[in-house]
């Protein structure tokens, strides 16, 4: 889950950019009043673990705080008759014993049942099984019938213990529908079905009117307005149909109104123009001036070329403002990219100044860098985060299949300090340490720490390993 919003970024001032109105003469060869739409209902609300990139809708099953059905209403107006509806659900259970059963239903009428076997209840097994269904469902006559402005969807959920949980990842739906905007002010849709060479085709949009727009955004950077033609409620417009296009139709005005998230300057340098750096470090807004002071120290006394900068400006500018670990690790190829193509030094080092948070939504820009979270995240012995991700950027290379990985581009590290006294006291001992203003028998002192899980497993291996250091190197 990296989040739920777009971002965009509007610079102000002479001479901007405007939409194009494209003018032709096209002669339509084929006719189109339909397209494939898709609905989705999905709630973030649970990450089962607090682990992994997975998250879920409340939970269900009896008991305080949980709810045994879910229910929406959707506008699926302009089926078309004798086509299928692909549907697409991911259920978790958390059920021993007896498996879990989830309940798809339109308008009460029971369409899918689909069951989620029980877990073995074993502390290191998998917390919740997992369980994607896909079926097609024919538009028949008596979901023509139904009230299509508002068919009722409904999930049960069900099982024999009723200790039980379970959650919804998504339910997704994709069925085909006339062109039209329906109860809606926008929508978009493609001519996936209407490819071919030298085809002009003319689409037929219903609910039209004299405020109607329709774009080509085929080209996100570069959208085209259509000429719409109206007649008789329905808006026509004309495009050749060679390739695969886009397009988003507006009516009545209706824009969204997007929210302010902030004033930027933008006469701070563009992390494009980066310089050679060995050594950098991508702090959170509060602790830059102990991010710097340890940059000057690295510089200073290991001749390291070091360079700062903020989370922020990293998401800015290579993750669209997105709050997601992928721009960090967009931002450190850029620069290993740019090293190769002008036969210069590659970073060898990231220091991640900040705590970590598994909810990206949730990140607090002034005091937290995100690490990577794995897919899995229903199992408790490989749900996992790591910085590593940032180290990996060799093509082909994928994190989720380590045994492919031969090495890491560079050594990351992270200073988790939850505020700014944290990240002083922290950067103030690494140079203590580095100085080597306080030697003292401290420093052959070491401490094992080992968690107790496993039947001591790891607390039997510290001590393996204690033992033998003291036959080594005894003190």
């Amino acid at each position: 889950m990296q989040g739920d919003s777009i971002y965009y970024f509007i610079t102000l001032g002479k001479d901007g950019k405007r939409i194009q109105k494209l003018n032709t003469n096209l002669k339509a060869t084929d006719n189109l009043d339909s397209f494939d739409d898709h609905w989705l209902i999905e709630k973030d609300s649970i990450n089962i673990l607090n682990s992994g990139q997975l998250w879920w809708g409340p939970a269900m099953g009896k008991g305080s705080g949980k709810q045994s059905k879910i229910s929406t209403n959707l506008n699926m107006e302009g089926l078309v008759a004798s086509s299928d509806l692909i549907c697409k659900l991911n259920y978790a259970a958390a059920s021993t014993v007896s498996p879990a059963n989830f309940d798809f239903l339109f308008n009460d009428q029971k369409i899918r049942n689909t069951i989620v076997a029980p877990i073995s209840g074993f502390v290191y097994d998998d917390a919740a099984n997992i369980v994607l269904d896909t079926f097609r469902y024919p538009v028949n006559a008596a979901m023509l019938n139904a009230n299509l402005a508002s068919l009722n969807l409904t999930i049960n959920y069900l099982s024999a213990n009723s200790n039980s949980t379970g959650w919804i990842n998504y339910i997704e739906l994709q069925g085909k529908r006339k062109l039209g905007f329906y109860s809606n002010k926008s929508f978009g849709f493609a001519n996936t079905n209407s490819l071919g060479f030298g085809k002009v085709v003319q689409y037929q949009i219903k609910d039209a009117d004299a405020t109607t727009k329709v774009w080509d955004v085929t080209q996100p950077e570069n959208p085209v307005e259509l000429n719409c033609a109206i007649q008789n409620g329905v808006g026509n417009i004309i495009q050749k149909a060679d390739t695969l296009r886009s397009f988003f139709g507006v009516t009545k005005l209706g824009y969204e109104t997007p929210s302010f998230i902030e004033l930027m300057n933008i006469d701070y340098p563009s992390l494009l123009n980066t310089p050679t750096v060995d050594y950098l470090i991508i702090t959170a807004s509060n602790y830059v001036k102990a991010a710097d002071s340890l940059a000057k120290f690295h510089s200073l006394r290991h001749g390291l070329k070091t360079f700062t900068t903020t989370i922020s400006k990293v998401f800015n500018e290579f993750s669209g403002g997105q709050p997601s670990p992928i721009g960090i690790r967009n931002y450190v190829k850029y620069l290993f990219d740019k090293a190769k193509q002008n036969n210069t030094v590659a970073p060898k080092y990231l220091l991640l100044l900040g705590m970590g948070n598994f909810d990206y939504k949730k990140i607090d820009l002034k005091t937290q860098v995100p690490s990577y979270e794995s897919v899995t995240s229903n199992s408790i012995l490989t749900s996992y985060t790591t910085d590593d991700f940032y180290a990996i950027i060799k093509q082909g290379d994928d994190i989720n299949t380590p045994n492919g990985i031969q090495e890491l581009a560079l050594s990351v590290g992270r200073i988790p300090a939850k505020n700014s006294n944290e990240a002083d006291a922290a950067i103030r001992k690494l140079i203590t340490y580095q100085i080597g203003s306080n030697v003292g028998a401290w420093r052959n002192q070491l401490t094992w720490i080992a968690d107790d899980g496993d039947y001591n497993l790891h607390l039997q291996q510290a001590e393996e390993i204690v033992n033998a250091l003291k036959l080594k190197q005894p003190i």
